[in-house]
């Protein structure tokens, strides 16, 4: 059984995608029943064993920034690979896939925010996950959203499908966010910062409902909100006016970010919309009391763990941030993912 693994954005910037491909290829490589051929960016070289690397064609030169063209490459690259080694299956984790693939594949869906949301994303990137995203649910053999909202979006927003079809594969977390962040990392940051603060972490696109939080924090003059993230650039940004009391510190290594979990007095995620939700995850792993907007995949996620509030009601956020506490975290590992993630190679292969 060889499975081809599509991992082309392994090296992009620190990203929920990049998290991601990191972890599931960290816990596929635990298990050796199925040969897995992993599609990498050039010269990189932190693959697992007994994972196989499969460099991908450089995309540098014309059009390189296009994702159209990129998958067009792709697709030609795929179907000569196909014809010299033949693969049994194909597993896009991204939410696409590319063109005339010669075998059946396996798609995993993080969300369907380009349909729900569409005023998050770029032109040119909305444009392409609108035509390639609905063409690809369709097309896989099987799919594999992050959680049962996701599963339900699927089946609302692309119709025709069958639930049969789908597996819910809730992501795992990494260790490293369970691990208690050092004496002299959260002095550091403590410095940085000083004094006690609640914290967010996001980009100002749309969906994240920065706006709003903003507007709660008027509201609590005695707190301070350190803001953490940036927008990239596939993603479309809001201009965001601060008021005094937030500290804006832009993008912040994985060190750095466990520290201010572990420092914050609550941390607060507004969001509109999302497939999972890693950061109120993240925040739970250093024990940091969590409230999160009060939407369905939110609640799905993070359980009991967390505290809810109406994310278009500022006096809503301001009153939950100043009561909230910690009290459990979710458990999510890797390992159980993995499990799901072959289950359906199996089934599918032996159909």
């Amino acid at each position: 059984m060889r499975v081809l693994l599509h991992c082309p954005f392994v090296l992009a910037e620190n990203t929920g995608i990049t998290r991601y491909l990191k972890g599931l290829l960290q816990a596929l490589a635990t298990h050796s029943d199925i040969e897995i051929h992993c599609l990498i960016p050039p010269g990189w070289s932190g693959l697992p064993t007994p994972l196989k690397p499969i460099e991908l064609p450089s995309h540098s030169g014309g059009g390189a920034g296009h994702p159209l063209g990129r998958l067009l490459r792709e697709s030609v690259f795929l179907r000569r690979l196909h014809q010299k080694q033949g693969f049994d299956l194909f597993h896009s984790p991204f939410g696409y896939l590319p063109f005339s693939l010669p075998t059946r594949s396996v798609l995993t869906v993080p969300d369907l925010r380009v349909l729900r949301w569409p005023q998050s994303f770029s032109p040119l990137r909305g444009a392409f996950l609108r035509a390639m995203m609905p063409r690809s649910i369709r097309q896989a053999a099987h799919l594999l959203p992050m959680s049962q909202f996701t599963k339900s979006e699927i089946l609302a927003l692309v119709p025709g499908l069958f639930s049969e079809k789908l597996t819910v594969a809730y992501p795992g977390m990494d260790t490293f966010w369970s691990t208690p962040a050092s004496a002299t990392e959260r002095a550091d940051f403590r410095q940085r910062v000083s004094g006690p603060f609640v914290l967010a972490v996001g980009t100002s696109e749309p969906h994240k409902n920065l706006p709003t939080l903003l507007e709660a924090m008027k509201k609590l003059p005695e707190k301070k909100l350190v803001l953490i993230g940036e927008t990239f650039a596939s993603g479309r940004s809001q201009t965001l006016i601060l008021p005094s009391n937030v500290l804006p510190l832009g993008r912040l290594t994985d060190t750095e970010l466990r520290a201010a979990y572990a420092e914050a007095s609550a941390y607060c995620f507004p969001s509109l919309y999302e497939g999972f939700g890693y950061p109120p995850l993240e925040a739970l792993a250093q024990s940091c009391p969590v409230v999160a907007a009060d939407i369905a995949v939110l609640r799905e996620v993070l359980g009991d763990s967390a505290s809810f509030a109406d994310p278009h009601s500022p006096e809503a956020l301001a009153t939950a941030l100043e009561t909230a506490r910690y009290d459990s975290t979710p458990s999510y590992t890797w390992q159980t993912h993995a499990e799901t993630i072959l289950a359906t190679y199996h089934a599918i292969l032996a159909a």
